[in-house]
């Protein structure tokens, strides 16, 4: 008497990885951890959160970047609205300027749950 399939055959889960760094960095050479230096409820970090961002990703609307102006490196909000960038740290907003640089973008902030 022949058996049938595992109804499950093909639906298998691949692993993430086979480190958690792995999956969250998985671009090693163009990825770096900082961590958050302030407590920003509005970009929903506490401080000493540690941020992975992808040095040669490209921002998209609503992307949490960090960003330098005037020497001074920060996290802000990216919001793409009538042709043009606009950042937000939630403290202050306004249009992207040429004296700001893109340093990267944040792909994934690890949360102390404790």
């Amino acid at each position: 008497m022949a058996a049938f399939p595992s109804p499950a055959k093909g639906y298998e889960e691949q692993p993430i990885g086979d480190t958690i760094t792995e999956h969250l960095i998985p671009k090693p050479s163009s990825t770096i951890t900082v961590k958050a230096d302030e407590y920003n409820d509005y970009l929903g970090l506490n401080n000493g959160d540690p941020l992975v961002v992808e040095l040669d990703r490209r921002p998209h609307d609503g992307c949490t970047a960090l960003v330098e102006q005037d020497g001074d490196i920060f996290f802000g909000k990216l919001f793409w609205r009538k042709g043009k960038w606009y950042i937000s740290t939630g403290e202050r907003a306004g249009v992207v300027t040429e004296n700001m640089t893109l340093k990267g973008v944040a792909t994934f902030v690890v949360k102390d749950q404790l």
